[in-house]
């Protein structure tokens, strides 16, 4: 192809530029043909040219290019449009999911915020543990129980703050949660950081992210201490009644015919020479005869008629009373005795004999505690929070077996050797500290509770305080 200068073209005479181009054409007896890809042996090959005015050809070029363009143009718009709508329609969805996380997340936030305050504010101790017992969270109840603030407790292993045995006892527990997927209930006695509680546990738990392992164990533990204790004064309130209405007609059908018994076993002692063994055989009758009659004693407490409001005595002063008539036996018995007496205490409600009764059986027991000897300590003072006059009484003995710690304030239970003990004093000194509106409980520790610290038991003795004018009005009912 090329081009050349002409001076006609289609009736227009005038100088003018022409466009030509060649193609080959093949001619035989049925007519021209296109030029073939492979040229026949033989065959005619004629060269057929086309000639137009460049304008013309440009014309049609550019309207061509027009066109194209156009309808090219009119696809990008097109395009333009549909992206734009594409574009404003996912703006818009976006911007909707974008308020609905937002909102989601605030509810979420708040659920969290309002779960935090409950769970931080609950009374109850609350934490999560691994497989190994190791604490991963925890409440404000549960640190102020472990004495170690919240955020120390992660990573820390619950045998750090519970007794041996009730570690053992919990992490039994947990992997029976771990191995079986169960959640498990527990009630029972714990010693936390030295602190006796009754807890009611429940261990749930928490399952990874395919629903079926579990990573976490979660455990809510009620504190039922003082429950327990209200449901144990309650009973043995009721025991002790029950014994009190038995004791009253059983002391009297057993004291007539003791005193004759002790009667006549005084006049045949009278009568038998001292060095004969006849007398040796009364004095032992007498001896068990005062035994049993110092037990109807013991029994007729219960059936005394209640407290009157004119019962008053120096909680100081009795305590003194008693010291001074044990105190030979703490030097024997290698006792040290130590007292902290608070100065200017208001009498408390209480006879006078009844309270050395009480702190006498209390002491005593102390000293039984110690058989090697150790230190006795003697406190009283008023508590601040409750108002009322309170008596400690703490050894550093063998401390009380748990299997026997619901038990001590029964009638006839006792762990001393046959003839040593009734069993009736902690139960008599219960009855009337409960007569006069007071409370007697204990802490203890065992060389198994202790974990290698100090072992002992502290009784504490609290009695309402006289109210200044209330012993000049006995009219006033005492219970």
């Amino acid at each position: 192809w090329g081009s050349y200068i002409s001076g006609w073209h289609g009736g227009v005479i005038h100088q003018m530029e022409k466009f030509v181009a060649f193609t080959p054409v093949q001619v035989d007896t049925e007519g021209p043909k296109l030029y073939p890809r492979v040229i026949p042996a033989g065959s005619r090959i004629w060269a057929v040219a086309v000639t137009a005015p460049t304008e013309e050809v440009a014309g049609t070029i550019s309207s061509l290019y027009i066109r194209q363009f156009l309808i090219q143009g009119i696809l990008i718009f097109a395009l333009i449009g549909v992206a734009v709508v594409i574009i404003y329609y996912e703006q818009r969805w976006t911007e909707g999911l974008r308020q609905e996380v937002e909102r989601a997340t605030i509810k979420l936030r708040k659920s969290e915020e309002r779960y935090r305050s409950v769970v931080e504010r609950s009374p109850d101790f609350i934490f999560m543990v691994d497989s190994q017992g190791l604490i991963l969270a925890a409440n404000t109840a549960t640190a102020r129980a472990f004495n170690m603030p919240a955020i120390g407790l992660k990573g820390r292993s619950l045998r750090e703050f519970f007794a041996p045995e009730d570690a053992d006892s919990i992490l039994n527990q947990v992997h029976f949660v771990f191995t079986t997927n169960r959640n498990v209930e527990h009630k029972g006695q714990m010693t936390i950081r030295g602190r006796t509680f009754w807890l009611s546990s429940h261990l749930v738990p928490l399952y990874g992210e395919d629903g079926r392992t579990v990573e976490r164990v979660l455990i809510f533990a009620r504190d039922i201490t003082d429950r327990h204790r209200m449901e144990e004064q309650m009973a043995r309130t009721e025991k002790l009644a029950s014994l009190g209405t038995l004791a009253a007609g059983v002391a009297h059908e057993i004291n007539n015919p003791l005193g004759i018994m002790l009667g006549f076993c005084e006049m045949l002692m009278d009568r038998a020479p001292k060095d004969s063994k006849e007398y040796e055989m009364l004095r032992t009758i007498e001896r068990q005869g005062l035994n049993c009659k110092r037990i109807v004693e013991n029994l007729m407490t219960f059936a005394r008629t209640p407290a009157k409001s004119g019962d008053y005595a120096d909680l100081n002063q009795e305590v003194k009373n008693v010291l001074n008539l044990v105190q030979n036996t703490l030097l024997t018995k290698k006792v040290e005795l130590e007292t902290h007496l608070a100065p200017n205490l208001p009498r408390v409600r209480g006879d006078s004999g009844e309270l050395q009764q009480v702190f006498l059986n209390l002491i005593t027991n102390a000293v039984a505690a110690m058989p090697e000897g150790g230190k006795l300590t003697v406190t009283t003072r008023l508590n601040p929070r409750s108002g009322m006059v309170e008596a400690t009484v703490a050894d550093t003995g063998t401390g009380i077996p748990r299997e026997y710690v619901d038990r001590i304030f029964d009638p006839f239970f006792t762990t001393k050797k046959q003839g040593e003990g009734t069993g009736l004093g902690l139960s008599v000194s219960h009855a009337i500290v409960d007569k006069y509106g007071g409370t007697i409980r204990f802490e203890t520790r065992t060389a198994r509770d202790a974990g290698g610290g100090p072992t002992g038991t502290t009784f504490y003795v609290t009695l309402p305080p006289e109210v200044p004018g209330t012993a000049a009005q006995p009219a006033q009912a005492a219970n």
